[in-house]
């Protein structure tokens, strides 16, 4: 199998980064050659909190689950930043995932340029950012996998100074988020962007939820399902045994490589 890192100058994140790349150029059978259709459908994966571009690789069976789907498999780094633009900092990482790693990684390899044939998903701060930027990139992406989504919109809104973990502290929400306040009325907040873009009439990704039952983001992921499931978009949340660990994200790359049906 072939497995790439990549690095290249982003122009939306200001330096130079890491980006590790599978193809499944080179499958092949002792019995028979395996061909492999060009271009390749392709998943942009994303990690996450305290994650890197390596965590998918290392803890779960992603490459022999892209092997088998002709499935080529992007995996940036998401650098704790929850995968949002800091105009502030210079820092644009929506930009960087929504748009300019498309853009470069299409131009680097035969990948497909159809939005049919190209997905992203994640885990935690992966499953929300990728739902923040599929749904800010139709034009991109048509479907979308949220695993044990960090969807911690309403819980920025009243989070203290004092709170002991930094991932939970405000300052930290500050940091990240800017202005507090103006995250729901933002593309920070994925039911924001469903209403907006279904106002304007437009075609929105398909949504393929899972959650542990025993994760504490599951009253999260339940709301946000809840809220957007009598609307004009494909939702589904698919809810079974486990916590917020790398064997349900394990069970969850594989259902959603079932569910594209490649």
């Amino acid at each position: 199998m072939a497995i790439l890192e990549v690095k290249f100058m982003s122009k939306a994140l200001m330096r130079t980064v890491a980006v590790n790349v599978y193809l499944p150029t080179d499958r092949f059978s002792m019995n028979e050659e395996i061909e492999v259709p060009l271009p390749y459908k392709t998943l942009y994966l994303l990690h996450g909190v305290m994650g890197s571009q390596d965590d998918w690789l290392l803890k779960t069976n992603i490459l022999d689950l892209a092997a088998e789907a002709n499935l080529a498999v992007i995996m940036p780094a998401g650098e704790n930043q929850f995968y949002v633009d800091q105009p502030d900092g210079m820092t644009h990482f929506s930009q960087f995932i929504g748009q300019e790693l498309v853009t470069m990684t299409r131009h680097m390899f035969p990948l497909s340029y159809k939005a049919e044939d190209t997905y992203i998903a994640g885990l935690s701060m992966g499953g929300y950012g990728a739902l923040i930027n599929g749904l800010a990139n139709p034009q991109h992406f048509s479907v979308i996998g949220a695993f044990s989504s960090a969807l911690i919109m309403d819980h920025a809104q009243v989070s203290r100074l004092d709170q002991a973990i930094p991932f939970k502290n405000r300052t930290y929400y500050q940091a990240i988020f800017g202005d507090i306040p103006s995250i729901l009325n933002s593309y920070k907040n994925p039911t924001f962007t469903i209403d907006q873009a279904l106002a304007k009439g437009q075609t929105l990704p398909k949504i393929f939820m899972t959650c542990g039952t025993e994760d504490t983001l599951m009253t999260a992921n339940r709301e946000f399902y809840q809220a957007n499931k009598d609307k004009d978009v494909d939702i589904s949340l698919h809810e079974s045994e486990g916590g917020h660990e790398w064997p349900f994200w394990q069970k969850s790359i594989q259902a959603f490589i079932q569910e594209l049906n490649l």
